[in-house]
C-alpha cells in the first residue's frame, strides 16, 4: 500500500513537471520559429508580435481567474481542463491554414493557449502540494499569518479586499510612471499634440485615483 502511494506521488510529480515545462517550452519554440512562420504563412510584423505577446497577455490577465476556478471547480479538474485545452490549441496552431486567414487563426489560438495556461499555472502547485506535501498540521501552521490580522467570521472573508485594491493601485500608478519616461525623453520631437495627449492621460489617472479615494478604497483598515 505504501509503495502504491509512493508510486502515485512520483507520477503526479512527473505530470506536474511535464505540464509546467510544456507551457514554457512552447513559448520558447514559438519565439524561435517566428522567422519561419513569417515566411510560410506570410505574417506581418504586427501579427508576429501578437502571436508571441497574445499568449503572454492572456496568461497574465487570466492568472487570478485560474486560481479562482481551481477553488470553485477543484484543483484536479482545473488542471485537466487546462492541459486538455492547451494541447488542443497547440494542435490547432500546428494546423494553421495558409492564406489570409492564417494570421488571425494563429493569433486566436495562441491567445486561447495562454488562457488555458492561466488555468494550469496556479492549479499545478496546489495539486502537487496536495499529493507531495507532508501532512503534519500543527496549531502554529494553521494559525493566521496574512498581513498580521486575526481571522474573524467566515473563511470566505478572512482576507480584506482593501489589500488587493492597494496592490492594484500601486501597480497601476507605477506602470504609468514608467510610461512617462520615454514620453519625456522624446518630448522635444513630439510637439503640442503629444502634450495634449499626455495631459488627457494624466487626467484619466487622476480621475481614477479620486474615484478610488471617494469610494474608500485607500482606507487601510
Amino acid at each position: 500500500m505504501a509503495d502504491d502511494a509512493s508510486d502515485r506521488k512520483r507520477l503526479v510529480l512527473v505530470a506536474m513537471i511535464f505540464a509546467v515545462a510544456m507551457m514554457f517550452i512552447d513559448q520558447t519554440i514559438v519565439a524561435l520559429a517566428v522567422p519561419e512562420l513569417e515566411k510560410d504563412l506570410s505574417l506581418s510584423s504586427t501579427g508576429s508580435q501578437w502571436i508571441i505577446n497574445g499568449y503572454l497577455l492572456a496568461l497574465s490577465a487570466l492568472f487570478a481567474l485560474g486560481g479562482k476556478l481551481a477553488d470553485v471547480l477543484g484543483r484536479r479538474r482545473t488542471v485537466l481542463i487546462g492541459v486538455t485545452g492547451f494541447a488542443v490549441c497547440s494542435a490547432l496552431c500546428g494546423a494553421t491554414p495558409t492564406g489570409s486567414i492564417g494570421e488571425a487563426w494563429m493569433i486566436a489560438f495562441r491567445v486561447l493557449q495562454g488562457a488555458f495556461a492561466a488555468l494550469l499555472f496556479p492549479a499545478l502547485p496546489l495539486v502537487a502540494a496536495r499529493f507531495l506535501a507532508p501532512k503534519r498540521p500543527t496549531p502554529i501552521k494553521q494559525s493566521t499569518y496574512e498581513c498580521g490580522l486575526e481571522a474573524i467570521g467566515d473563511i470566505r472573508v478572512q482576507f480584506k479586499v482593501q489589500y488587493y485594491l492597494y496592490a492594484l493601485a500601486f501597480v497601476i500608478f507605477d506602470i504609468e510612471v514608467v510610461f512617462l519616461f520615454p514620453w519625456a525623453v522624446a518630448y522635444g520631437q513630439l510637439g503640442l499634440f503629444a502634450l495634449i495627449e499626455m495631459a488627457i492621460f494624466l487626467l484619466i489617472l487622476i480621475a481614477g485615483l479620486v474615484y478610488a479615494w471617494k469610494k474608500g478604497a485607500l482606507e487601510w483598515v
